[in-house]
């Protein structure tokens, strides 16, 4: 069992920040969120001091080049501090029973422009969350972003070879009960390659204590292109050891309604996240246990070491 092997829980504890938060979340939910105690650990000498520089380049380089498009298609002057537009690089090693070792890269781009949003809704994505999977979702700590109202997407590009346009109409609820925060969202699409699709997801947060957050979140999602109903129940429990360091311990049952509904996936996950260097350099190291229907529901244990860097302008 690989889920011991990461740091105990304490009794401090609360949801991650969105710095080193352990799920890939830049949402303003209206959850209620508690703020961490800073980490005075850090060292005084910072290794990775030599990236500061490409890095501070390359995320002007692509703020540069959104408002010059987002000024040509809005013709308004792109006077705002940041777009939010990111440019995220990920690396990862999957190390499996069996001695296997996998290790991929990842590039993942969005692009936002905001005066030619309030215009055509003009999004640019490499991979928008609609194309992943449920497990997809869940195993690489991917969550949709939300708005606090109602929100439209129209006229968006997926960035693939070739060119994929798609469509999305999203609306969001927050509510507050006592100490419960409901959200709730529902998700309608329309991708050119492989047709429409809905999701609708349900997630419920609680803060435990300073530093812990319970989460639940329930996702329904049915598609075109596979006919059928996919359904994740997903558990969470978010402990938040400082402004630098996080993890997230998950339960989640996967399964899907053909022919009929039954189960193809449990997993049991911790995700431990800390930035290593300034706020765009990331590692995660994830111990996972999975039981799946194609292997009689037999363990698999597996861990996977990863590392973002972040390509974003902050001012």
């Amino acid at each position: 069992m690989l889920l011991c092997c990461l740091v105990p829980l304490q009794a401090q504890a609360q949801p991650a920040p969105a710095a080193a938060t352990t799920e890939t979340d830049t949402n303003t939910d209206g959850a209620a969120h508690p703020s961490p105690e800073q980490d005075a650990s850090k060292p005084a000498a910072d290794f990775f001091s030599f990236l500061d520089a490409p890095q501070q380049s390359i995320s002007s380089g692509i703020e540069s080049v959104v408002r010059s498009v987002d000024t040509f298609f809005s013709n308004e002057p792109a006077n705002y501090p940041s777009s939010g537009s990111y440019v995220r690089y990920t690396v990862q090693s999957l190390f499996e029973e069996g001695g296997r070792t996998t290790t991929v890269g990842n590039l993942d781009i969005s692009l936002r422009l905001p005066r030619t949003e309030k215009k055509l809704r003009l999004i640019v994505e490499s991979d928008p969350v609609e194309k992943q999977t449920n497990l997809e979702r869940a195993t690489t700590g991917t969550t949709q972003d939300s708005q606090n109202n109602l929100y439209a997407g129209l006229q968006s590009v997926r960035l693939r070879s070739p060119i994929d346009y798609y469509l999305r109409l999203r609306a969001f609820r927050n509510f507050n009960f006592n100490k419960w925060n409901l959200q709730l969202t529902e998700s309608a699409y329309w991708f050119h390659s492989t047709g429409s699709g809905f999701d609708s997801q349900m997630q419920w947060n609680r803060l435990l204590s300073k530093n812990l957050l319970f989460r639940a979140n329930s996702l329904v999602r049915h598609t075109q292109e596979y006919k059928r109903f996919d359904l994740s129940q997903i558990f969470y429990l978010i402990h938040s050891f400082s402004d630098r360091r996080a993890i997230t311990y998950s339960i989640g049952f996967f399964g899907n309604s053909e022919p009929q509904l039954h189960a193809t996936d449990y997993i049991l996950q911790a995700r431990y996240r800390q930035i290593i260097h300034s706020d765009y350099l990331f590692m995660e190291l994830v111990p996972q246990i999975r039981y799946r229907i194609d292997y009689a529901f037999t363990e698999e244990d597996s861990f996977m070491l990863r590392f973002e860097w972040l390509f974003k302008s902050n001012h």
